[in-house]
């Protein structure tokens, strides 16, 4: 004969399955992510936008297992890439538990960086699994202006790194634009001089270079812009 304090076999057999008796209610599993607004001001700012040197506002955004935010990646699956015009303009973060998206909505390019601890980014690039489709747009577009409001594009700053286009080489401190846009150390050889002008006779030559596309480590024959 069972006492009150016997817990039936069913139960017991349940509990040591991991399943919750049926008068226990299923807790959701939950876990957060960060939105971050970036605010670069010069093209020596974009390398470093994986660290809060030019963040600007933050929101801790809940999710669930099953939300969109979760299967950003996925969409590519579903729908056609698009293609922004070749610059990278950072204006938001979507920081994970893992890994850092730095994104650049303007011109539909994505960065993922690999996290130094639970939330925390580091400078190490890893291979990038999220790619702007129209229903990762809309829905980033959505996230940043529910959070941050109405916030245009930094329309200097996209047309000093706008790749394919001749820029003035930028002081010794800027030159960080080259490490993210590509890996290897770009070649004096590529510097070239605008066409139809020339320096004048008594001041030095500011040399003109066309940023090359960047290198994805893991496709042997070409950059990962497109």
């Amino acid at each position: 004969m069972m006492n009150r304090f016997s817990v039936p076999v069913w139960g017991l057999i349940l509990l040591m399955l991991g399943l919750a008796l049926p008068a226990q209610a299923q807790v959701e599993e939950l876990d957060r992510v960060y939105l971050v607004r970036l605010d670069p001001q010069k093209p020596g700012d974009i390398a470093r936008c994986y660290t809060d040197l030019f963040d600007k506002g933050k929101v801790e955004l809940i999710y669930a297992f099953e939300d969109s935010i979760n299967y950003l990646s996925d969409i590519i699956y579903e729908e056609e890439a698009i293609y922004g015009p070749e610059c990278f303009v950072p204006d938001l973060k979507l920081v994970f538990r893992q890994y850092t998206y730095v994104l650049s909505t303007y011109c539909s390019k994505v960065i993922k960086y690999k996290n130094a601890s639970p939330y925390v980014p580091s400078s190490t690039r890893i291979k990038n699994d999220l790619v702007f489709t129209p229903s990762v747009l809309e829905f980033i577009k959505r996230l940043k202006k529910k959070h941050f409001g109405q916030v245009g594009h930094n329309e200097v700053l996209i047309s000093q790194v706008i790749t394919g286009e001749p820029l003035e080489e930028y002081k010794e401190d800027d030159l960080d634009l080259d490490l993210l846009l590509n890996e290897d150390q770009l070649d004096e050889d590529e510097d070239l001089e605008l066409e139809g002008e020339k320096p004048a006779a008594n001041r030095p030559r500011k040399k003109k270079r066309v940023l090359p596309e960047e290198k994805d480590p893991d496709d042997p024959d070409g950059g990962n812009w497109e």
